[in-house]
């Protein structure tokens, strides 16, 4: 019988001296791979070996597979005889049918079933423990597994939630000291081979002689070092007023932050040897603001040692992290290329579409990535226009690069370049006589720049006055501009994209001088309409329509500049499709005391005799998880069974936390998916929005066949004020008794 509004349980934690927390009680053992050379008490087998994990930072081991693995021998002997706790990170992306991560014989493993989902046995119990995962591990990152069995039932943890569990009664079948245990392997004791062999990382086995707690068990995911840095470790083009931040340790009361341009600085500078580079000690916050504007192009280091809570106040070091400031000028993208004549194969448009050019910015001698005029041409030239002006900072130039260039010398030599705005009045840049000859070999660098100062420019002309050889044909290799960001950038939501919801978040990327920003929005591209000044780089649009696409622009302003004005382009994103009432993944296969258990937000008749109706996988063995095996999208549904014999109705209703609005955004529907059963023997579905009952239209014998069925529910049919929905009900009556799978409750237009 399941119970309600149980308080929950408290947890005591305790500290390791390792950089580790410890929760109580402590392991019977634990594998944690200290150095390369640190196997504990196991012994490796076959090509089993620790090596060093960033993601991690700290040595892990690496079974290899294929007959590798770490045997431990007899040390797991003394399990008691009624609980147990097995726990485990691992990091794989090839998980094969029983691939185990630790295993004691026959009597208990944590392993990969059929479907590659973690899964995890105790012998000798009645039923079979055996408890099968959803949740995917398989992914090529670290997850935390764990497994637990109390002598009543057994549980399946991922990454400290729990995500399956089943019951289960007897005692552990703890053996003799020829019992031997294994990571990495399943050591099954009647042959003594090992078999079953994990392919991926393994790091900090523990074996406990108890069954934790969902809260001990979520608290050994936890860590006590700073993570998730911002800017992103090795982040470039990061704006010059950066304010660093970091998720904390998970025990840290204080934080230390250093900060400097030396690496090594970082790495060894400590409290009693700060090396110039710790700028903050003891400090409350999570986060460092350097103040005031950091130098174009440099690469910084950082780093953040976590302090725990007296009495201990132990300092857990971080990783030294870094990232580079924004460039002064970055590189121009779409530059148009036309000339006065071309050879075939040899157009203008090669000069900026990046052919020829290497990843390090070196240039080939591919004849045909390059720009050639046509032979006789008097006065040669070749001219690149920009989807908007520019404030230009340089040019850099790769000449023609043939291998006969030294010999021919087809390269521009003495030129006049010109910049305009509108393509018709030109200025001459002073001082560009020359450009440097190319090597005609590869690996060619770009030896010439061509400096604008940040004038303002939308078409640079090149007139080629002579070159460097006698033929009169010139050519270039490419060329490359180089402005001042100041239009807004990096939108988000990017464009093109589709977004979550309807109420969305605009945000983008500062022109570099804009003091404000004028946003528009609208549903044409031709005319949109002022949202607001602001300045911020973000702002909310709300009460969207459904499934519409709508563009938007950033106009950056800045009246003391000239131009006051630079317009951004227009960029798009399309809103979501559909808004969810519930799609039922938030919940958690969990005791009944949580209060976000499923039954606990979807009331079913569990203490209401004329309510016919169970939520639950399977009540009648005091099963109440959301399904995870009939579902229609994502990894679970809600199941609803109902026994009308009794009583009138089988409802299951949920009663919303804020009134919702049904009425806006384009909504004109509700949308949800059933599935029936060949087993039930009668019924028809309705649902009840604020009380108002809608009947099911359809094929009223979907509900006895399996299989899934879409039902749209019309709006505009239904009474009431759809303004302030605050319960759905979900229901059968008209007799008979089954089970109904509900998914994917959804408002569409």
């Amino acid at each position: 019988m399941r119970a309600r509004s149980l308080f929950p349980t408290f947890l005591v934690l305790l500290l390791a001296s390792s950089s580790f927390a410890q929760v109580s009680p402590f392991p019977l053992h634990q594998f944690g791979f200290a150095d390369a050379d640190d196997y504990q008490t196991g012994t490796p087998q076959g090509d089993a070996h620790i090596i060093w994990d960033d993601d991690r930072r700290s040595f892990v081991l690496n079974p290899e597979g294929d007959g590798s693995y770490l045997e431990t021998g007899g040390v797991f002997n003394g399990v008691s005889e009624t609980a147990i706790t097995v726990a485990a990170w691992i990091k794989t992306d090839s998980l094969a049918d029983l691939d185990t991560v630790a295993s004691y014989g026959y009597e208990w493993r944590l392993y990969a079933d059929a479907s590659l989902n973690m899964a995890f046995e105790v012998g000798n119990t009645q039923p079979s423990s055996r408890v099968i995962g959803s949740r995917t591990v398989n992914d090529g990152v670290w997850h935390h597994v764990a497994g637990t069995y109390d002598g009543s039932r057994s549980r399946l943890y991922v990454d400290g939630q729990l995500d399956a569990s089943v019951n289960a009664s007897g005692p552990i079948g703890v053996g003799g000291s020829g019992y031997t245990g294994a990571i990495g392997a399943l050591y099954k004791n009647n042959d003594g081979a090992a078999r079953n062999f994990f392919s991926g990382l393994i790091d900090d086995v523990r074996i406990y002689d108890v069954a934790l707690t969902a809260d001990q068990v979520s608290d050994l995911v936890k860590v006590p070092t700073a993570s998730r840095p911002t800017p992103a470790d090795g982040q470039t083009d990061v704006v010059q007023d950066v304010i660093l931040d970091w998720a904390p340790g998970d025990y840290a009361a204080k934080h230390n932050v250093y900060f400097g341009m030396s690496p090594d600085d970082l790495s060894t500078a400590s409290l009693g040897n700060t090396m110039g580079v710790l700028v903050s000690a003891g400090q409350a916050v999570n986060n460092y603001d350097p103040e005031g504007l950091l130098p174009f192009g440099q690469t910084y280091y950082w780093r953040v040692d976590e302090v725990n809570a007296a009495p201990d106040n132990t300092i857990f070091g971080g990783a030294v992290w870094s990232f580079t400031v924004e460039p002064f000028s970055i590189a121009a993208e779409g530059v148009g290329a036309t000339a006065s004549s071309s050879q075939p194969g040899f157009g203008p448009e090669n000069t900026v579409n990046g052919s020829g050019l290497d990843g390090a910015g070196l240039h080939g001698t591919a004849d045909e990535t390059m720009w050639l005029s046509t032979a006789g041409d008097p006065a040669a030239w070749i001219q690149y226009e920009f989807e908007s002006a520019y404030k230009l900072d340089k040019m850099l130039v790769w000449n023609s690069n043939q291998v006969i260039e030294s010999f021919v010398g087809f390269g521009a030599k003495g030129v006049t370049v010109e910049v305009s705005t509108n393509g018709t009045d030109w200025t001459v840049v002073e001082n560009v006589n020359q450009f440097a000859q190319a090597p005609g070999i590869g690996g060619y660098a770009a030896n010439t720049t061509v400096e604008f100062g940040g004038a303002l420019v939308q078409f640079v002309r090149i007139s080629v006055n002579s070159g460097y050889g006698p033929l009169g044909q010139y050519g270039l290799s490419e060329v490359r501009f180089l402005y001042i960001p100041t239009f807004a950038r990096q939108p988000q939501p990017a464009d093109g994209a589709v977004t979550d919801g309807v109420d969305v978040v605009l945000s983008w990327r500062a022109g570099r001088e804009a003091v404000s920003h004028d946003v528009y929005l609208g549903a044409d591209s031709e005319n949109l309409t002022l949202v607001g000044p602001t300045t911020d780089t973000m702002t909310t649009v709300n009460a969207l329509d459904l499934d519409h696409a709508y563009y938007w622009q950033v106009v950056e302003i800045n009246e003391a500049s000239s131009p006051a004005t630079y317009i951004g382009e227009v960029w798009s994103f399309t809103t979501a499709a559909s808004i969810i009432v519930d799609d039922f993944e938030s919940y958690q296969v969990v005791g009944p005391e949580d209060p976000a258990a499923i039954y606990n937000v979807w009331a079913d008749g569990f203490v209401d005799p004329t309510n016919g109706s169970l939520v639950g996988t399977d009540p009648a063995n005091d099963d109440y998880s959301p399904e995870t095996i009939i579902v229609f999208g994502g990894d679970q549904s809600l199941p609803i069974w109902f026994d009308n014999s009794a009583a009138a109705q089988s409802e299951a209703t949920r009663t919303f936390d804020a009134p919702m609005d049904w009425t806006g955004n384009g909504i004109g529907a509700l949308r949800l998916c059933f599935h029936g059963s060949g087993n039930n023997t009668g019924g028809s579905l309705y649902v009840k929005i604020n009380n108002t009952k809608v009947a099911y239209a359809g094929d009223l014998a979907a509900l006895m066949r399996g299989g899934w069925n879409e039902w749209i529910i019309p709006l505009a049919d239904v009474a009431g004020d759809l303004s302030r929905v605050t319960s759905l009900t979900i229901g059968i009556d008209g007799g008979g008794m089954g089970v109904v799978y509900i998914d994917d409750i959804h408002l569409v237009r």
